[in-house]
């Protein structure tokens, strides 16, 4: 006789939707089960992802494929569902790409989005990417970013200055420039705001937070002395569609290594010469499946999934689906703060305990994003951080400190590998990448 299930639906199996998972395991009463979805076959470890492009033998260490075993124990319900992309989201249930036990649609009792968000890789594989794809596209880059001697990276963000910093670590001599279109590199304001509410919306919506002042200055010291070019308050001029009367020698505005020297044009009326550009902004949400259902529950312009305070999707629609059974977390979401995975893995377990509230008829909890802080290394050697406390202010962490609680391997053994807690065990050894690394050193 075959077992009927109240499905737990969680979309996306990155920092918010894994640890959803793992956080519902233990508590979840019998009956119910866990079907996690992902538009991928493997998970992969963003913070790790400009060392791997360009240190070899990171590559192999950065992914692991996403199964049921590696996520689940062998006695559970609950399953992954991996490749399949959800494309439509339904009041009481999802439509799937590809079909699951007979069927597209899947019926849920609660529903978690946390798809993150899309950038260039190899920060982040494409959503059609494999895993042999992804370690590919990271080899390339590797290759290109230890030959490259005119690098334009384009974005004076947290993923402009990182990647900066870990090239200059393997490439010396190469001229490295940052374009940012801010007076300080991140978003400097003696105003730190928290959040950015739009108009016209029934929830609060939160983007791209400011950052103190002395922490911008810290990061353009560090990158000043790294030998790194900053070029503040202007922007590069992204080339016309194609037909254009533009030159050969002009940057056609693609990503990564060019065909011979290219001629990157800026605002400003100055022109900087490259054989490498990185395009560090165009962040976009993963909200495809929400926008093709109600655009009245995305927060305008920024397209992020508008969540209330128990982040529950929300909708100025009237009619829509979302009235209370969808939450969104993560990078995908408007909830408060800075997007990174402390974030999202602190929505995480609110939102695992909400829906086991939900379940046993208890209030929920709201989300309450706590104290905020970034800290961003640039490059293996150097870092800068800081933290917003009540009563004190704004204050530098200091880079040892961030450097540290990254670890060698950037979290992937004690937070990447231990994520999955299912009967296979996933252990990721480094042995090799340190030996290589000692060798280099010695000689």
């Amino acid at each position: 006789m075959t077992t009927e299930y109240r499905n737990i639906v969680i979309v996306g199996a990155s920092f918010g939707g894994h640890n959803t998972a793992n956080a519902l395991v233990p508590h979840l009463p019998p009956g119910y089960r866990i079907l996690l979805v992902d538009a991928l076959d493997f998970a992969f470890w963003p913070i790790a992802a400009f060392r791997a492009a360009t240190n070899p033998g990171w590559e192999t260490k950065m992914t692991v494929p996403l199964t049921t075993d590696r996520v689940f124990a062998t006695d559970s319900p609950h399953q992954v569902i991996p490749g399949n992309k959800v494309l439509q989201c339904r009041e009481k249930s999802i439509v799937l790409e590809h079909p699951f036990e007979g069927s597209t649609e899947v019926p849920f009792y609660r529903c978690v989005i946390a798809t993150g968000a899309s950038q260039q890789p190899p920060c982040v594989p494409g959503l059609d990417m494999s895993e042999a794809q992804y370690i590919e596209n990271i080899r390339q880059s590797q290759r290109a970013t230890n030959t490259a001697q005119q690098i334009v990276i384009i974005g004076g963000g947290a993923v402009g200055i990182e990647w900066a910093g870990e090239i200059r670590a393997i490439n010396p001599s190469a001229k490295i420039s940052i374009i940012h279109s801010h007076a300080g590199l991140l978003s400097p304001s003696d105003r730190i705001a928290n959040s950015k509410r739009a108009e016209n919306h029934p929830a609060p919506s939160y983007s791209s937070p400011a950052v103190a002042p002395k922490f911008s200055r810290s990061m353009e010291a560090l990158c000043k002395k790294l030998d790194i070019e900053l070029i503040l308050q202007d922007k590069v001029l992204f080339p016309a569609p194609e037909g254009s009367s533009a030159s050969s020698d002009d940057w056609d505005g693609s990503n990564g290594l060019q065909k011979g020297i290219k001629n990157v044009h800026l605002q400003s009326g100055k022109s900087l010469s490259a054989d490498y550009v990185i395009i560090g902004v165009g962040s976009k949400p993963n909200s495809q499946m929400v926008e093709k259902t109600d655009l009245g529950a995305l927060d305008g312009k920024s397209k992020l999934v508008a969540v209330d305070e128990y982040l529950k999707v929300v909708s100025k629609s009237q009619g829509s689906v979302f009235h209370g059974q969808y939450y969104a977390i993560g990078d995908v979401c408007s909830a408060p703060g800075f997007k990174v995975a402390r974030a999202a893995t602190a929505q995480a377990k609110l939102t695992a305990a909400n829906i086991i509230d939900e379940l046993q008829g208890r209030s929920l909890k709201m989300y309450d994003m706590g104290l905020q802080g970034l800290g961003i290394p640039v490059g293996p050697n150097e870092a800068s951080g800081y933290g917003s406390f009540p009563w004190i202010g704004n204050i530098l962490v200091p880079g040892w400190f961030i450097l540290r609680s990254r670890g060698r391997t950037i979290g992937i053994e004690d937070h990447f590998a231990d994520r999955f807690q299912g009967s296979k065990k996933v252990k990721i050894d480094f042995t090799d990448v340190f030996e290589k690394q000692n060798h280099s050193t010695s000689s």
